[in-house]
C-alpha cells in the first residue's frame, strides 16, 4: 500500500466518524452521562454542545481524537515496521475495525486512553524517558484501567532489567492504589466468559479477533515479546480472567488489546514473506477472508440506519434503544406533547435530552 492509497483510506474514515457522529441519535449510555455524571467525558459533552450544538457537539472531541489516534498509530507503525507500506496497511486495518469506528464516534474516554498508549509507546521507541513518564501519569487520570499498562509495563521491565521503567510503573501503581482509581474487582462465577469473547469478536470482527488470539498465543510461545505484545496480552488475559466472576466493561481492556494490529501484520508479513510465492495462496485467502469480514462487519454499522427496512419488528435492530426515543421525541413534538411517563431510567435520560421531561415525577 502507498501513501497515495492512505490518504484516500484516511479521508473516508474522516467521512464516516463525521457522519456518524452528526446522525446517530444520543446512545442510552451517553444521555445518562451527560446529566449524572460529574467526570471529564460529560465535562466535554457539555463543552461541546455549547460550541457546536447537536450530536456533533456532543461528541467532537471525541472524534477528533479517534482522528489523532488514527495518525499517532501511523507514526508509531512506521518506527515498527521497516516498510513503509506496512505501516500503511496497519494503520488502514485500525481505522475500519469496527471498534475503532464505534469508539471514534460516541463520547467516550477510549480513544482519548488509546492516543495517551500509543503516545507512550512512540516516546518509548524514541527513548525519551521523561516524557513516557509524564504521559503514563496523565492516562492515570484519563481512564481507571491505566493500572493495566502499569502492571504490564512492571512485567516488561523485569523482563528487560529496565530500571527506570521498573520503578516509575511502581510509582504509577502506587498512585492507583493511593487515589483509588483502578478497575473493581469481585463478584462470584457468573458465566460471563462467553459474553466477553462476544464483545471482543465485535470490536475486532470475528476473524480478526481469531488471528488477535492466535497471535498472543504464538507470540507467548515462540515470537518476539516487545512492549506492545505484553500490554495488549495482559489486558487479554485480565479481561479473560475477571470475565468468569464479573461482567467486564470492554472499554477497560480494549484500547490497550487494538494496539496488537501492529505484532499481528509482523507476524503475518512474517510467515508471508517467508515462503515462495507459489506457496503463499493460503495465506492470500486467509488475509481477503479477514479483511471482507471486517469490512462487513464496520459496513453494518456505518449503514446501520438503512438496515431497520429489513426487520418487521424493529426491536430486533441492535441500535433500536438508540433511535426509539428520538422517533418518539419527535412524534411528541408534532403533537405539542411536552412529557411521557418512561419506565427505563436510561430512556429518561435521551428523552430529557430531547426535551421530553417525565409527566409523574
Amino acid at each position: 500500500m502507498k501513501f497515495y492509497h492512505f490518504s484516500i483510506f484516511f479521508l473516508v474514515f474522516a467521512t464516516i466518524l463525521y457522519y456518524l457522529g452528526a446522525t446517530t441519535p444520543i446512545t442510552p449510555y451517553e444521555a445518562e452521562m451527560y446529566f449524572t455524571s460529574p467526570s471529564w467525558v460529560a465535562k466535554a459533552m457539555h463543552m461541546g454542545e455549547d460550541i457546536f450544538g447537536g450530536f456533533l457537539g456532543l461528541r467532537i472531541l471525541f472524534m477528533l481524537f479517534g482522528l489523532l489516534s488514527a495518525l499517532m498509530f501511523l507514526s508509531v507503525a512506521q518506527k515498527y515496521f521497516t516498510q513503509s507500506r506496512d505501516a500503511y496497511l496497519a494503520t488502514t486495518v485500525f481505522m475500519f475495525m469496527p471498534g475503532t469506528i464505534i469508539g471514534a464516534t460516541l463520547a467516550n474516554a477510549s480513544m482519548i486512553l488509546l492516543f495517551g498508549i500509543l503516545l507512550f509507546v512512540w516516546f518509548y521507541y524514541k527513548e525519551w524517558k521523561i516524557p513516557q513518564f509524564l504521559v503514563l501519569l496523565a492516562l492515570l487520570f484519563v481512564h481507571q484501567s491505566a493500572i493495566i499498562i502499569y502492571i504490564a509495563l512492571a512485567i516488561y521491565a523485569l523482563s528487560l532489567k529496565d530500571r527506570f521503567l521498573l520503578l516509575g510503573s511502581v510509582i504509577l501503581i502506587g498512585l492507583c492504589f493511593f487515589f483509588g482509581s483502578f478497575i473493581p474487582v469481585g463478584g462470584k462465577p457468573a458465566g460471563h466468559f462467553l459474553e466477553n469473547i462476544g464483545a471482543l469478536a465485535a470490536i475486532f470482527s470475528p476473524f480478526l479477533f481469531l488471528f488477535f488470539s492466535y497471535s498472543m498465543y504464538r507470540i507467548l510461545i515462540k515470537g518476539d515479546k516487545d512492549v506492545i505484545w505484553h500490554i495488549s496480552f495482559f489486558a487479554f488475559a485480565v479481561s479473560l480472567m475477571l470475565s468468569i466472576r464479573q461482567r467486564v466493561h470492554i472499554i477497560d481492556f480494549a484500547p490497550y488489546m487494538i494496539i496488537a494490529i501492529l505484532p499481528m501484520v509482523k507476524l503475518f508479513y512474517k510467515s508471508f514473506r517467508c515462503r515462495l510465492p507459489q506457496f503463499r495462496l493460503k495465506h492470500r485467502i486467509g488475509f481477503y477472508a479477514v479483511l471482507i469480514v471486517m469490512m462487513l462487519s464496520s459496513a453494518t454499522i456505518v449503514f446501520h440506519k438503512p438496515l431497520f427496512m429489513l426487520f418487521d419488528d424493529n426491536s430486533k435492530h441492535f441500535a433500536y434503544k438508540v433511535y426509539v426515543p428520538y422517533w418518539k421525541a419527535k412524534e411528541l413534538k408534532s403533537k405539542n406533547i411536552d412529557c411521557i411517563d418512561s419506565k427505563s431510567i436510561k430512556e429518561r435520560y435521551q428523552m430529557r435530552y430531547y426535551g421530553i421531561s417525565q409527566c409523574n415525577i
